[in-house]
């Protein structure tokens, strides 16, 4: 069904509903909301007012995600995966991948893997670290990964709250990794050095990631 199609039904059944069985007011930016996620989908999902509130219920798709979720996509980047390096922006990315896995199977290195949903690949920075060789790229027979891009991504590491530095232990086990020198350690008074991360300088190849003894840092977008 086409989308405006789609969402103008929406709408209409939504108000039919509401006058219908006198549910109590709902405010007009959430039935908007509302209604534009339920078209976004092809009216996938079913949906039914009470007198209590909205209810609403949906298809056992796993792939959908719940209202909930759609809300609150792109407000979290911890939940965005890293795919492999010059994968197009993720919208794009998931058009053009046909989830064929020669990128995966292709990787000298290991580090792609499929996701659990989707089956999307993405990159496992505990399997190793990625050395931005393009073998990936080569492989990809529906350009979802272009070369040409200036950059490999934008993503970069950083380092959290279980590293072993803030609580008075000497390890500099992610400096040594780093072969872009992107962290540093600044000497701290009655402590030991700490690490920080110049991002003008970490490429996000995550070389730095599995070897930590805490599993204190991550590569995020």
């Amino acid at each position: 069904m086409h989308f405006y199609t789609c969402l103008e039904k929406s709408v209409f059944f939504q108000w039919v509903r509401l006058s219908a069985e006198g549910s109590s007011p709902i405010s007009s930016h959430l039935i908007f909301i509302t209604c534009i996620y339920i078209a976004y989908y092809k009216c996938s999902h079913i949906m039914r007012f009470q007198h209590s509130g909205a209810r609403y219920i949906m298809t056992n798709n796993p792939s959908i995600p719940t209202r909930r979720q759609f809300l609150g996509m792109g407000l979290n980047n911890k939940a965005i995966p890293i795919r492999p390096p010059w994968a197009l922006d993720e919208a794009a990315f998931q058009d053009a991948c046909t989830r064929c896995g020669d990128c995966i199977s292709g990787c000298p290195e290991h580090i792609l893997v499929p996701e659990t949903a989707g089956g999307y690949p993405r990159v496992d920075f505990s399997k190793g670290e990625c050395t931005f060789c393009k073998t990936c790229v080569d492989a990809c027979p529906t350009r979802a990964l272009n070369g040409a891009l200036l950059k490999p991504w934008m993503a970069k590491a950083q380092i959290g709250e279980t590293c072993l530095a803030t609580r008075y232990v000497v390890c500099r086990t992610c400096g040594e990794q780093c072969e872009a020198t992107a962290i540093k350690f600044t000497p701290a008074l009655g402590g030991v050095s700490l690490p920080s991360i110049a991002l003008d300088a970490c490429t996000g190849c995550g070389a730095c990631v599995a070897p930590c003894p805490t599993q204190a840092i991550e590569v995020r977008l």
